[in-house]
């Protein structure tokens, strides 16, 4: 039986869930290990807070993101 490679893309995309939050665990752990609990979980609060501000550019541009700090004066 001979995969080829649209067979393993397909099947990696079907449970891409599954292998990132494996790497995700893999990395966490390896960072507990390495640096303490609480420099790991400091890590992961940047990483989140980072993914969450990329996400608000991504979804209102970088005038918009910015413009929410900015507000407007009355």
């Amino acid at each position: 039986m001979q995969l080829d490679g649209e067979r393993i893309m397909a099947t990696l995309w079907a449970h891409r869930g599954k292998i990132i939050g494996g790497l995700v665990g893999l990395l966490l752990g390896w960072l507990t290990v390495r640096y303490g609990f609480w420099r790991a979980l400091l890590f992961t609060l940047f990483v989140a807070a980072g993914l969450g501000i990329g996400a608000m550019i991504d979804r209102e541009g970088l005038d918009g993101f910015f413009g929410r700090f900015a507000g407007r004066r009355r």
